[in-house]
């Protein structure tokens, strides 16, 4: 268990610290613009004269070059300058004779780390098939500071390893003959995805390489609104002025200091932003997002302090670092744990039975008429099991749904109202469908609840499908209102699918943290059972569900399903190819990135319109998304819930037709819905929500199937949406990608059979190069785990509260527990009554002048008193002191003093006080002391947040210890399984003919 705490940036924030601070430089913001050189007019001296700008030649003499370079000059080309100035004079008229990359370099490196980064990237976006020059300038910003960037100009140009001339090099592109036309262009370059995806790959590559050198120095590619913070923009374009120095504009100025100002106004805003969809940041993320939104150095200590003196912080410790979360979320994951603690209790007592209950005979029956195998029947008593939280981890394509239509018939047979949830509406639509039961979305099922629309008793079941995506926010929630009302919730999902979008791992920790006897997991993959290479895909499947991807993706490649080709268009067009030669109506293309999704779709209506099955001719549309040419046999996808057209985010429908109005303008749009084959009137002017539907991205895929999937793969997938995109197929599927995206410069040790390094004669390590396929399955294999609040915790010993000065801890569940009717558990995580011993308060008073540094080193303990520098103490008998060969000093009972130093003098202890303002050896024999008063007076309530920040430790620490209780203790059956109460009822005559195990 955790619990939250703020600290004050003084005591955080030493003096040293702060003017660290200060001389640290504050990093550039993100800045990364793609530009393209035309021919102009018949002297064609574009791209040489950009060249010599930005080689600083002739009257573009200047003094910030810091590097320049050039690579993969065709053989006919003397140096650059030529190839360049060739291409001004043979490339057509028009033609885009070169493409810019404008990128802001970091501060924080140094100028070999600079051309260090620089090589890297261009080597890993260009390889050795484009030709290129590029140059690093250094000149000064307004702010004192350098600012370095590049400009890299390449030709779209490939070299194919064709020996061309000069002027051939530039000529059209024969894809018939190549050795008879000029070099081909790669058309990605000019693309928008290209944009998309240098952003992307320029962020990552930076935030690795100043990861590796161990600098705190990150960049964010993203825009504002895509973060979702209601922050102003700051991108822009510094604008040269002279020979040294560029103007940043004022208006941008003006921004970053308005946007620090917010910061500083309300800093819990900035909490809030870094934990939507994380439970918790580290201190290099405040310090990046702070950085980024101020403009001076002034402005950053003001904005950073704010933050950290913010009374919605919380600082928790883990093994090897320091995270932070907010007060709130905290407070939530904590009550998740109890709600776990507590359902765990009530699930070990055996509910009364008998027979004139109906649920355990129907439960028993219903599992009888079924075929389930036997992992399958496992599941389904774990989950009619009458206990208040049952959690099914299944893989894809195991029978989940089959399983829950069987569990909610049992409970609506025997009277209990049963109700689906999800969050997303298509989710909890195919709920509905599979389980025939009224399902919703969390959002509308929560609003139902809270304004007193929905009612929940002892007999209401919620089943909750995708589980996994749900943010710890959402499910405290519906464990809150399960616990309040005695109901029971059915959690289903897949720990190895999508992540929850929001913060939080609340399926995986309740996962963790349940008794295992009401957990049940499905493994036996149904759904590719009917496939051509079924045992492969079923082998290959189980590998993805554990985020074994790289031999899953090998079983692929054995099968053919996995293909290479030169560059991402050739895998989007490859993809394409494969989807229009198939027949079958359920198929569909997959793609992380919008772009993708986007180009895929555009692609496969001119391949429909070329072969005749699109008119060529369509209905002018307007959309959310744009004004699209839409006509009949049209494939959509709606991109909003609407629960007036009975529609979900990422449903697709085919349109059938259109209705115009009196001036022939289109007003309705007719679709069929490919869920249920329903006919859909919609009204244009009121619901404009939809895309074209041929090709999807692979997070909106998360429970659907489909007879066949086409995958277009990117650098930017991971091990959780490769599982996903690999298993929504019953009979065949197909990835490709682009060998460009995944071509590496690095090289790997070769293993022998038996796991170890390989040697040459010579006893050195054999290396060989990673290849583009060995890249692409380390990429997709990298697994995404969200961090739980609870995975950390405040102090594990009392002398770590040292760290740092902690703020008084509230939760904000407190208020919300009369509102839910939480139970006495949840008050005790919450409520600060708490009578502290004399022991106990100076104990932490001490700690917090520790923290402080008003208290020193321990230097020796007084009749077992532990003794530091600035000890207040007071005499509690009187005290006679020598202080010359015929004077002595006298002390009274009660007096002050306070220690400054301890040490021996002839082999006696010593200490060195100061007392009425003078300072005093005295023997430690002598003294006969305790603590001053003002520890439990002005200390004590300066300490006040450090009683509850313990008192919440040890409680935390007994639920810890309580649930490892739980677990060792677990009973192995359920009690109140309708199996086992079965058993128990031997004289019963309805026993089923195959008694199902558990």
């Amino acid at each position: 268990m955790t619990t939250a705490v703020g600290m004050h940036a003084s005591a955080f924030l030493s003096e040293k610290q702060k003017k660290q601070i200060q001389n640290r430089r504050i990093m550039a913001i993100y800045h990364l613009s793609v530009k393209s050189g035309r021919q102009y007019g018949s002297s064609g001296s574009r791209g040489a004269s950009h060249y010599a700008y930005i080689n600083r030649e002739g009257k573009y003499k200047r003094e910030d070059l810091e590097n320049i370079k050039s690579g993969n000059l065709p053989n006919w080309a003397k140096d650059a300058a030529h190839f360049w100035k060739s291409a001004d004079k043979n490339e057509r008229i028009n033609g885009r004779i070169y493409t810019e990359l404008e990128i802001s370099l970091p501060r924080e490196l140094n100028k070999e780390q600079r051309e260090e980064l620089v090589q890297e990237f261009v080597d890993k976006t260009l390889g050795k098939n484009f030709t290129y020059s590029y140059a690093i300038h250094s000149p000064l910003a307004s702010d004192g500071e350098q600012n370095p960037h590049i400009h890299l100009m390449f030709s779209e140009r490939k070299l194919d390893g064709i020996d061309r001339d000069e002027v051939q090099h530039f000529k059209r592109y024969n894809p018939t003959n190549p050795e008879k036309g000029g070099a081909g262009k790669d058309r990605y370059f000019s693309s928008k995805v290209f944009v998309a995806d240098t952003r992307l790959s320029w962020a990552n590559h930076v935030n690795d390489f100043c990861e590796n050198l161990g600098l705190d120095a990150r960049i964010d590619h993203r825009s504002y609104k895509a973060q979702g913070l209601e922050l102003s923009s700051q991108n822009f374009r510094a604008d040269y002025v002279s020979n040294h120095k560029y103007f940043i504009n004022e208006n941008i100025k003006n921004i970053r200091h308005q946007n620090g100002e917010i910061i500083i106004e309300r800093p819990s805003e900035v909490i809030r932003a870094l934990t939507s969809n994380q439970s918790v940041f580290t201190a290099r993320d405040l310090e990046r997002f702070v950085m980024a939104h101020t403009d001076s150095q002034e402005q950053y200590l003001k904005a950073y302090e704010a933050v950290m003196t913010c009374p919605d912080m919380a600082m928790l410790f883990g093994k090897d670092k320091v995270v932070f979360s907010s007060k709130e979320l905290v407070g939530i994951e904590d009550s998740i744990t109890a709600f776990i603690y507590n359902a765990n209790e009530q699930s070990r007592v055996q509910k009364p039975f008998n027979l004139t209950e109906k649920f355990t005979l129907n439960a028993v029956k219903i599992a009888d008429k079924r075929t389930f195998n036997r992992e399958q029947e496992a599941a389904y008593y774990t989950l009619t099991s009458t206990d208040r939280i049952s959690l099914l981890n299944g893989s894809a394509g195991t029978g989940k749904s089959y399983v829950l239509s069987a569990v909610s018939e049992a409970f609506k047979t025997s009277d209990y109202k049963v109700h689906g949830i999800a969050l997303q509406a298509i989710t909890a639509r195919a709920i509905s469908d599979d389980c025939n039961i009224p399902s919703s979305t969390i959002a509308s099922f929560l609003a139902r609840y809270e304004s007193g629309n929905f009612e929940i008793n002892n007999k209401t079941v919620l089943i909750l499908d995708e589980a996994g995506m749900v943010g710890s926010r959402d499910m405290q929630k519906l464990l809150m209102i399960v616990e309040k009302h005695d109901a029971q919730i059915k959690l289903v999902g897949d720990s190895y699918q999508l992540s929850a979008v929001s913060a939080g791992s609340a399926f995986a920790h309740i996962q963790d943290n349940l008794d295992k006897k009401n957990i049940a997991s499905l493994e036996n993959i149904q759904r590719q059972k009917y496939a051509k290479e079924s045992e492969k895909m079923i082998e290959a499947s189980k590998l993805l569900s554990k985020h074994e991807v790289d031999k899953a993706l090998d079983i692929y490649k054995t099968i053919n399903a996995v293909n290479e080709y030169e560059s991402h268009d050739l895998a989007l067009a490859k993809t394409i190819k494969s989807w229009s030669e198939d027949s079958s109506e359920n198929k569909l293309m997959l793609a992380h990135s919008n772009n993708d999704v986007n180009e895929l779709n555009r692609m496969a209506r001119n391949v429909l319109i070329k072969n005749g099955q699109l008119s060529a001719t369509g209905n002018h549309v307007k959309t959310a998304f744009g004004d699209i040419e839409i006509t009949v046999g049209e494939k959509i996808v709606f991109k909003q819930n609407d629960s007036k057209l009975k529609v979900s985010n990422g449903e697709t429908a085919k349109v059938i037709g259109f209705e115009k109005d009196n001036l022939n303008n289109i007003k309705f749009m007719m679709v069929q819905s490919d869920r249920n084959n329903e006919i859909i009137k919609v009204d244009l002017n009121e619901y404009n929500q939809f895309k074209y539907g041929y090709a999807n991205t692979i997070h909106s895929s998360q429970g659907m199937t489909v007879d066949n999937a086409y995958i277009v793969a990117s650098e930017n997938m991971n091990a959780n949406l490769t599982y996903v995109a690999l298993t929504r197929h019953k009979h065949n599927v197909e990835i490709n990608y682009s060998a460009m995206s995944f071509t590496t410069n690095e090289k790997e040790f070769v293993k022998r059979p038996d796991g170890k390094i390989s040697y040459d004669q010579n006893y050195n390590p054999v290396e060989k190069e990673v290849t583009p396929f060995e890249n692409f399955k380390k990429v997709l294999g990298r697994s995404e785990k969200k961090e739980f609040s609870t995975d950390f915790t405040l102090v594990d010993k009392q002398e770590k509260l040292i760290k740092a000065y902690l703020q008084d801890h509230r939760h904000h569940i407190e208020d919300k527990r009369e509102i839910y009717g939480i139970n006495s558990k949840i008050h005790a995580l919450t409520s600060e009554n708490r009578t502290f011993t004399k022991e106990e308060i100076v104990t932490e008073v001490r700690a917090n002048l520790k923290s402080k540094s008003i208290l020193g080193d321990e230097i020796g303990s007084i009749r077992g008193m532990k003794i530091a520098k600035g000890e207040l103490l007071k005499l509690e008998e009187g005290l006679q002191i020598k202080t010359g060969f015929f004077k002595k000093e006298t002390f009274e009972k009660g007096t002050e003093l306070k220690v400054l130093d301890a040490y021996k003098m002839k082999d006696k202890p010593m200490i060195k006080a100061r007392i009425n303002d003078m300072e005093y050896e005295i023997p430690f024999e002598k003294l006969s002391v305790k603590y001053s008063d003002r520890y439990f007076t002005e200390f004590k309530d300066q300490s006040a947040h450090r009683f509850t920040a313990r008192n919440k430790t040890e409680v935390y620490s007994e639920y810890r210890e309580q649930l490892l209780k739980q677990k060792i203790t677990a009973p192995e059956e359920n009690l109140n399984a309708p199996n086992h109460k079965m058993k128990l009822q031997s004289n019963l005559n309805t026993t089923p003919r195959n008694t199902p195990r558990i």
